[in-house]
Parts: C-alpha cells; structure tokens; sequence
C-alpha cells in the first residue's frame, strides 16, 4: 500500500513537468527597450504558440502578435523541444527540430524580424538528413526579404542559387509547411 501512495504523490509532479513553455527577453524591435518573446505547448496538438511583445519605456510589454501553432513542439524526454535565440543581428530565432523520431531528421529555423512596425518572418531554414543514408541531406535557406535562396545537397558542399517569389510575412500569417521550394529538392 505505501508503494502505491507513493506513486501517486509522484504522478501529478510528472504530469506537470510536461506542459513545455520558453521565454526571452531583448532589444528585438531595435528602439533599446527590451521586447519579449514566449513560446509554449498548445494544448491538444503537437505544436507550439508563439506570442511576441513590444516593450514600453515604462518596462511593461504589450502583446503585438500571437502566432498559433507556429513550430512543431517535439518531445520533453526526446530532448528536441523548440528553443528561441537572438542572431548577431537582433532577429528572433524559433528553432525546431526531430532528433530522435525516426531515420528522417531535421532542423528548421524561422528567422523573425521587426520590420515596417510588425513581426515577420524575415528568413526560413531547413537542414535534413537520413540517419542511415549519408547522401541523403541537405539544406535550403531563404532570405524571405530578398527572395534569394542557396539549396545544398548530399555530402557535397556544393550550393546552388535559386529566387522565390515567397516573402517576408507577418508571422501570424505563416502557415507550418516547408516551403515548395525546399521541399521539391527535398523528394
């Protein structure tokens, strides 16, 4: 009997432990008042929601944008939860990722920037291997800005050039699919 009371003490601990939920804090908006970014589980599905905030000189923030459903939300014991990081240029990073599900990994990037006074995707990445093909890899990076991609495939470092008439968007906008473009080379 103890062993059984002590397993339920324990589960609801467990049960918590799961609900995934990340923040940052920075200059993303580019004015030096710190901005903020908070990304967590929705619930029900296997993704993540995205809210960013504008900061006021006063230190609140105030809610600008959310984004449902923005990134895959993987797995707390499989260690591939999404993370969110600023670039050297003070963009937003929302990295996510399947490193352990499968013989198909992958990483995808969403570069977000503040850009004519919203939020948007400024810049998408997707790097992609096969675990028990060495060939099959590769990476396609779009600056969403410029229209301008390089695609690289197989073991070679060999980056081939391509334009796509994809563009930045507002990020509330962006709909969770690779871009037609990465994924034909993909296939």
């Amino acid at each position: 009997m103890r062993n059984l009371i002590i397993f339920l003490l324990i589960l609801p601990n467990l049960a918590s432990a799961q609900d995934y939920f990340t923040a940052l804090e920075a200059d993303l908006t580019g004015d030096g008042i710190s901005d903020r970014a908070e990304l967590a589980e929705d619930p029900g599905n296997d993704s993540a929601t995205l809210k960013l905030f504008v900061g006021q000189a006063s230190g609140e923030f105030v809610l600008h944008m959310t984004a449902d459903e923005l990134v895959w939300l993987g797995s707390a014991t499989a260690g591939q939860q999404p993370e969110l990081a600023v670039s050297e240029f003070g963009s937003l990073r929302v990295t996510s990722m399947n490193e352990a599900i499968g013989r198909n990994r992958w990483h995808e990037v969403l570069t977000i920037a503040y850009r004519q006074d919203t939020y948007k995707i400024a810049g998408y990445t997707h790097f992609w291997y096969d675990t028990l093909d060495l060939e099959a890899q590769g990476m396609c990076d779009i600056s969403l800005l410029t229209g301008k991609g390089e695609m690289t495939l197989g073991s070679g470092e060999v980056k081939t050039p391509f334009r796509t008439d994809l563009r930045a968007m507002p990020v509330a906008n962006w709909i969770r699919e690779i871009p037609a473009v990465c994924l034909a080379a993909m296939n």
